[in-house]
């Protein structure tokens, strides 16, 4: 029926004289392709877990069913290479064990990390646990040396999954490595990039991230200049910092106000859509022309061109998302095809929108931990 296409990391990493640059391809993939129903419900399933009411940053991975991004990285001695999720909305690093259970068939689908292989092994032992919508991971915490575009962390504390839950058996990825802060992590430990700036390895304490339909790139400790036009417009982080969340000012529908002042908005790279409070994004939906039609809000395919622009004001700069930005076409097979808009309502119990991949193939965004700031410009 309906085609999800799942955007994900290449394996080949670039080194330059100021970073660390890792591409990102684009693939297709059909999971949930049948029912882009159950996708978008799971999707806030997540966002509530996630952001909502008493949220403790237990991370919800159902968007790897949509747009993900995913790269490599190596753990121990020699290296030992798995491809992760690089995710701004959590903070833990886990990969797959080789002491996970035969029986366990996710394990034979994916990459297993095997501490007997390591020189630079250290045990830890604790136990670790993140659970999920309609399942859960869990297992035990080691130490060893990760290696990011050949960056090298020591003694990163990462978790061995000894039991994932079926639902990671069609993942691309093998494991997840979080970007956000210490205070949601799982592990209570320093997450992998927080590592990178305190043990001096990467060349400045932020990171980049540019999406394509095509691809993308992951900037450890620089900005690609290729990759945005003008300057950056900064805004500090909300504290106490958890989540890469700052205050945006408005939204607008070319000038039509849609009730957006000042409030919480959370950039997250592991969420595909923008999502937002149900009154708010019924308004962007009417007036793009979008019709809700079982939940979802579906735009005509032959007006893409013709849809008003949706506008983001972060500290007065205004960063236009075109029609072409902001709707899915989803096809069945090659002659049916069905146009989804990409705002999505979620109820975090509070006025929170989450700026997910629609929002950052648009705009090139800094994440920058050493000036607590995130920094946007326009991507090229």
């Amino acid at each position: 029926m309906y085609r999800i296409i799942l955007l994900s990391l290449v394996t080949i990493v670039f080194a330059t004289d100021d970073g660390i640059r890792i591409p990102l391809k684009r693939i297709h993939h059909n999971s949930y392709h049948d029912n882009p129903q159950m996708y978008l419900q799971r999707t806030v399933q997540r966002l509530q877990q996630k952001y909502g009411p008493g949220a403790t940053g237990e991370v919800n991975l159902y968007d790897f069913q949509g747009i993900q991004y995913y790269g490599e990285i190596s753990l121990g001695t020699p290296g030992q290479t798995f491809t992760v999720l690089f995710d701004t909305g959590s903070a833990d690093l886990w990969i797959p064990s080789s002491k996970c259970k035969f029986w366990d068939i996710v394990c034979w689908f994916h990459s297993k990390y095997n501490s007997k292989k390591s020189s630079t092994y250290q045990d830890d032992g604790r136990p670790f646990s993140i659970k999920y919508v309609t399942g859960s991971a869990s297992g035990f915490l080691s130490r060893d040396v990760l290696t990011i575009g050949g960056l090298e962390v020591t003694n990163q504390t990462f978790a061995e999954i000894t039991d994932p839950s079926l639902m990671f058996i069609w993942s691309e990825f093998d494991g997840i490595l979080g970007l956000a802060f210490k205070s949601v992590a799982q592990s209570k430990e320093n997450p992998p990039f927080v590592n990178l700036i305190k043990q001096q390895v990467v060349a400045k304490p932020f990171f980049s991230f540019y999406l394509s339909e095509e691809g993308g790139e992951l900037a450890l400790g620089y900005t690609d200049k290729s990759h945005y036009s003008g300057r950056f417009t900064f805004k500090p982080l909300i504290k106490p910092a958890k989540f890469w969340s700052f205050f945006l000012d408005r939204i607008t529908v070319d000038s039509q106000d849609v009730g957006v002042d000042n409030v919480t908005a959370i950039v997250d790279s592991g969420t595909s859509l923008i999502a937002g409070p149900p009154g708010q994004i019924k308004a962007i939906n009417n007036l793009i022309g979008a019709k809700e039609i079982l939940g979802l809000y579906i735009v005509d395919c032959n007006t893409i061109d013709q849809l008003p622009n949706v506008v983001f004001h972060i500290n007065g700069v205004q960063f236009n998302l075109t029609g072409r930005d902001y709707v899915l076409e989803m096809r069945r097979f090659v002659v049916f095809k069905v146009c989804i808009s990409g705002f999505m309502e979620v109820d975090l119990g509070a006025p929170i929108w989450i700026l997910g991949d629609v929002f950052l193939r648009r705009v090139y965004t800094q994440f920058n931990n050493g000036r607590g700031r995130l920094g946007f410009a326009l991507a090229v």
